[in-house]
C-alpha cells in the first residue's frame, strides 16, 4: 500500500481539470464490488479520481442537484465500535480498565485487521487506505521546527499525546494478547491517522466498554464515502437513513458532470486542518493569527502603558485573555476590547465598564489602534523569520509548514492594511 492519502495535498475547490480516473484500478473495483455485495441498491456512482489540486477524490459522472444523495453505503459497511466488539479482538478490548474511547477501539481494530492481510473480511477497504499521512504525527523534529510557533506547540503536544496513548494500549495488549506483532507505534500511528482523518460522525450509544471522551467520540469509518474531499464552501448533510439502513450524504450544492464533489468537515482554520487532517486550504476564510498575553508585554515596555497591573486585572475580570486573534475580517472583539482597556487614561479607567457598550472616546480608539499596529508589526517580524526562499530544497512536510507561515504573514499584513485605511 504505497499511496499518499487525501491529506497529502493542498486543497482547492475546482473543476475536474488535470484529473486522472481511478475507476478501473483494481482496488477500487474490488471496493465497489464488496459494497454492492452488501447492498446492491446503494449509491456509489461517484468516480474515484486523482485531482491535481487536491489529490485523491470523487467526481460526478452526471449533473448533481441540490437535495440529491451523492453517496450512500449500507450500515453493515461501516466500521463502528459495535463492529469491533463483535469481532475476535472485541472480547479482549472489553476487558480494558478504564474503558477505551471509540477512536482507540477503531484504531486497534484497524491494526488487527491489517495484520490479517487478504484473509480479513475488511481487506477490500483496507487496501484502499493511504499508507502515510502529512499530519504532525509524521513530521520529524526538524520539519516541526519550520512551523509557526503556535502550531509547533500544538503539534508537539499532539505527538506526545498519541505516543502516550500507544504506550498505555500496548501495555494492556501485552497482558491479554499473546501474538500481536503488528502493534508497533508506526502501525498504530497509521491507524490513528486513518480514523482521525477519515471517520464520519455516527452517534454511539453508551456502553460500559467505552469511554466517551470528548475528543474521540462518535466516530465510524465509512468505506468509499471517505474518498470525498473537504471544501470550506461545501454544504452537506450526513445521516443514517433508518428506513433504508444506509449512511447517506446529501448535498445542498449543484455540480456539473466531471466536477469534483466535496463535503464539509467544520469551519476549521488551516492550523486546525493541518493538525487534524494534514492539509491546508488556499484562501481559507477561517484562518486566524493568535496572539498570547506574552505578546502584550511589548506594550508595557515599548509604549509605557500606565496602570498596567490594574488594567490586567480588568482584562482578567472580563475574561479577555482568550481569542486574542486576527481573522480575515479584522481583529476579534476580545483583542480589540483588550487594546481599548490598555489605551484608557486614568480618568477613563474609573469608568471602564463603558467598554461593554463600545462607548469609548475617539482619542481612546486612535490609541488602541496604534497599539494594535505595534503588536501586529512585531508579530510580522517574528513570523518572517520562518520564511525560506529555497522552496525546491524543502521536503513536502516543510513545504506544508511554509504554507502555514505564509498564511500567518498574509493575515497579519491584511489586518495591518485594514488599520491603516
Amino acid at each position: 500500500m504505497m499511496r499518499n492519502g487525501r491529506c497529502s495535498r493542498q486543497r482547492n475547490r475546482s473543476k475536474a481539470t488535470h484529473t486522472v480516473s481511478h475507476a478501473s484500478r483494481q482496488e477500487y473495483v474490488q471496493l465497489r464490488k464488496w459494497i454492492k455485495s452488501l447492498d446492491s441498491t446503494c449509491s456509489i456512482d461517484l468516480e474515484p479520481c486523482e485531482f491535481k489540486e487536491t489529490g485523491r477524490g470523487l467526481r460526478a459522472n452526471k449533473p448533481i442537484h441540490k437535495g440529491e444523495i451523492i453517496v450512500s453505503i449500507p450500515e453493515s459497511a461501516l466500521i463502528t465500535t459495535n463492529t469491533v466488539f463483535r469481532s475476535d479482538i472485541g472480547a479482549i478490548l472489553k476487558k480494558c480498565v478504564p474503558p477505551l474511547s471509540p477512536q482507540r477501539v477503531l484504531s486497534i481494530f484497524l491494526v488487527w485487521e491489517w495484520e490479517k492481510g487478504t484473509t480479513s473480511s475488511w481487506y477490500p477497504y483496507i487496501q484502499t487506505l493511504p499508507s502515510t499521512f502529512s499530519t504532525p504525527l509524521y513530521f520529524t523534529r526538524q520539519e516541526l521546527e519550520r512551523l509557526p510557533p503556535s502550531v509547533y506547540v500544538r503539534s508537539i503536544s499532539e505527538q506526545t499525546r498519541v505516543q502516550d496513548i500507544f504506550a498505555s494500549i500496548r501495555d494492556f495488549l501485552q497482558k491479554h494478547v499473546s501474538d500481536f506483532k503488528a502493534f508497533t507505534y508506526e502501525r498504530f500511528r497509521w491507524a490513528w491517522c486513518v480514523v482521525n482523518t477519515r471517520s464520519v460522525y455516527v452517534k454511539i450509544q453508551e456502553s460500559p466498554y467505552l469511554s466517551l471522551m470528548e475528543r474521540e467520540t462518535n466516530v465510524a469509518l465509512a468505506p468509499y464515502l471517505d474518498l470525498l474531499n473537504h471544501s470550506a464552501e461545501a454544504k452537506v448533510e450526513a445521516r443514517v437513513n433508518e428506513e433504508s439502513g444506509r449512511y447517506e450524504i446529501v448535498t445542498a450544492d449543484e455540480y456539473q458532470k466531471y466536477d469534483q464533489v466535496f463535503i464539509h468537515y467544520n469551519p476549521y482554520s488551516n492550523d486546525e486542518l493541518f493538525i487534524e487532517y494534514g492539509f491546508t486550504l488556499p484562501h481559507n476564510p477561517f484562518n486566524v493569527y493568535e496572539l498570547t498575553t506574552a505578546d502584550l508585554v511589548i506594550l508595557r515596555h515599548k509604549l509605557s502603558v500606565d496602570n498596567w497591573d490594574r488594567k490586567m486585572e480588568i482584562i482578567g475580570e472580563m475574561k479577555l485573555k482568550n481569542d486574542l486573534t486576527c481573522r480575515t475580517d479584522g481583529m476579534a472583539w476580545n483583542l480589540h476590547t483588550l487594546l481599548r482597556i490598555f489605551a484608557m487614561s486614568c480618568e477613563e479607567l474609573n469608568n471602564w465598564r463603558v467598554i461593554y457598550t463600545s462607548e469609548v472616546s475617539q482619542e481612546n480608539e486612535v490609541r488602541a489602534l496604534s497599539f494594535a499596529k505595534v503588536l501586529l508589526q512585531e508579530a510580522l517580524v517574528k513570523i518572517n523569520k520562518y520564511l525560506v526562499s529555497e522552496r525546491d530544497a524543502l521536503s513536502e512536510h516543510e513545504k506544508l509548514a511554509l504554507t502555514l507561515v505564509q498564511d500567518k504573514k498574509h493575515l497579519l499584513e491584511q489586518t495591518l492594511d485594514g488599520l491603516l485605511k
